[in-house]
């Protein structure tokens, strides 16, 4: 792997946004790189305001990367990947030195002060407020840490993706949803995968847009969504269609796999009954409602292979057909 450009000492430490990873110096100096992965580079990034030391920290909350300058300092940073740019936020509640940490868990960042102390904090994003917690058994000193075990696991985020509606002519649209939802914490610019399509009977999928939006924001204890609409194609014979997740990570979480209820689609279907009174009517087409009036009730409507040519109303009970004599009316529906 690719050397850090400089030399790294008390107070180094790393995140991950997911894609690269951060890292500060230490040792009391400012520098501050980025790390990419897919082609083993390093990058300087803006400088950390103050000198990293001893207790130094980084945390990553799906938006900012926040860090403990630690050596005795109570300072408290945030950096703005966009915008390449710290901005100094609220001090912690006391200085921070060797065994200072930090995780972010569900919506909160956690922090150990380390300094050979038991304390223990909480950081909100949202107000920029730190609070006290119940302190450590014992004393953290060098060699401290935090982890986040399980705060936030596929269980607690969950996808859901729904199709409607659930049964289309050929060539017809479909509108896609993929809610997803949060039982623990917010997470902020999730973006989601492609979707796969899955069709029995040669039934098929065409994207005619989406997804919309292209980000969201998914509140703690709510869901957000995003919208694809699709053109539905038949083939031979009725299908079905079904669209699918696989499990992604976004918004540095994540998120399971999921599927769709399926979406019938078939061609057009035509019933043709052949009867034999009255005579000259060979073929039904189509069964209609007279909303209204005298013959109100339920017909079919035939075409004559003799006479008039026009569409008729036949009554039809119980096995008897009657031709009631009636074309061109405006009531069919």
């Amino acid at each position: 792997m690719a050397s850090l450009p400089a030399a790294v000492n008390a107070g180094g430490a790393l995140t991950t946004d997911g894609t690269s990873v951060y890292a500060v110096r230490g040792d009391g100096k400012k520098e501050f790189y980025r790390y990419n992965p897919s082609n083993n580079t390093w990058t300087a990034r803006a400088s950390v305001p103050g000198g990293v030391g001893k207790g130094g920290a980084l945390a990553f909350d799906g938006t900012h990367i926040y860090a403990l300058r630690g050596g005795d300092y109570r300072e408290f940073y945030r950096y703005d990947r966009t915008a390449n740019t710290w901005t100094r936020r609220a001090d912690t509640p006391s200085t921070v030195n060797d065994g200072g940490a930090l995780v972010f868990a569900g919506s909160t960042i956690y922090a150990l002060r380390g300094d050979n102390a038991k304390d223990f904090w909480r950081y909100n994003p949202s107000s920029n407020t730190w609070a006290a917690m119940t302190s450590l058994p014992v004393n953290v000193n060098m060699g401290g840490a935090i982890v986040d075990y399980g705060a936030q696991t596929p269980t607690e985020i969950g996808v859901g993706i729904q199709v409607s509606p659930s049964l289309l002519a050929h060539g017809g649209t479909a509108r896609v949803t993929m809610t997803l939802s949060s039982s623990e914490g917010q997470i902020n610019n999730v973006t989601p995968p492609a979707l796969s399509v899955q069709g029995t009977n040669g039934a098929s999928a065409t994207l005619l847009s989406g997804p919309q939006p292209a980000t969201v924001t998914v509140p703690s204890g709510g869901s957000a969504s995003f919208v694809w609409t699709y053109q539905i194609s038949a083939g031979t014979n009725p299908g079905q269609v079904v669209f699918a997740s696989s499990a992604f990570n976004s918004g540095g979480k994540p998120f399971p796999a999921a599927t769709s209820n399926g979406v019938i689609v078939t061609r057009p279907l035509r019933l043709t009954v052949t009867v034999t009174d009255p005579a000259g009517l060979d073929s039904v087409d189509n069964v209609a409602t007279i909303q209204t009036g005298e013959f109100a009730g339920s017909y079919v409507v035939a075409n004559l292979t003799s006479g008039s040519k026009e569409d008729r109303l036949l009554s039809v009970d119980q096995g008897r057909v009657t031709d009631l004599g009636a074309t061109g009316t405006t009531r069919v529906r």
